[in-house]
């Protein structure tokens, strides 16, 4: 089975393709073009690439978010409207739990953290599984980043797109994931895609969501309201 895997969550986003478990071609799409712009030739590359056709594709994975607004929704919308028209299976992947896949076989407990602006980030720690997988070990947050930092453990280590945004001084005597390892690549998506499909997982086309860092402004506006009238 051929499988299309999209990372749309950072500013430079990414698109991998798969023989079965064989990662066969990865695209890293250029970072000062928005993704809405790029995505579409990056995909046209890719399938040119291998020699596929559209139509060879059985599976369609897509990072779900947390994520930025605008990102997430041209990865989502894309992954829907591919996986539709070629009638293939799709697949949406937690977007910090890829960030705990590509973590080395060394690291035993993570926290991921993602920006949800404001000073703020989400974030959520995973425990390595006896199976060599990460499980969830507790529940999303949003807290303050230097809170963040204050409530991990000192033995766990710290990933995510918002820890190279961190003033290294802070970050001194914590155990970090590499640079290049840090933020979700469609290679990363694509893995736990198509693992979770082989274990009977696949979700429903139509009720695919992205999954934003933080509701949008209007939204907030909207929430608070309501509390107030309550």
């Amino acid at each position: 089975m051929n499988t299309i895997a999209f990372e749309t969550t950072e500013k430079s986003a990414s698109i991998a393709i798969f023989e079965n478990e064989r990662m066969t071609c990865f695209a890293q799409l250029p970072a000062e073009i928005r993704s809405a712009q790029s995505l579409a030739p990056g995909l046209k590359q890719a399938l040119a690439h291998t020699g596929l056709k559209p139509t060879q594709i059985g599976l369609v994975a897509v990072a779900q978010g947390p994520g930025s607004f605008t990102g997430l929704r041209v990865g989502v919308v894309s992954a829907k409207t591919f996986a539709w028209a070629v009638n293939a299976d799709i697949i949406g992947v937690d977007s910090m739990e890829v960030c705990a896949h590509q973590a080395p076989q060394d690291v035993e407990k993570i926290s991921i953290a993602f920006d949800c602006q404001r000073g703020q980030v989400i974030y959520r720690n995973f425990d390595r599984a006896e199976d060599g997988t990460f499980a969830p070990a507790g529940d999303e947050k949003t807290v303050a980043w230097r809170d963040w930092l204050a409530q991990t453990e000192p033995d766990r280590w710290l990933s995510g797109p918002y820890v190279s945004r961190i003033d290294p001084a802070a970050l001194e005597n914590r155990l970090l994931v590499a640079p290049e390892l840090r933020a979700p690549t469609a290679q990363g998506v694509g893995e736990l895609a198509i693992r979770q499909y082989a274990a009977g997982r696949k979700d429903v086309l139509w009720d695919l969501l992205p999954r934003y860092s933080r509701p949008a402004a209007a939204e907030e506006k909207r929430l608070a309201a309501s509390n107030n009238e309550k």
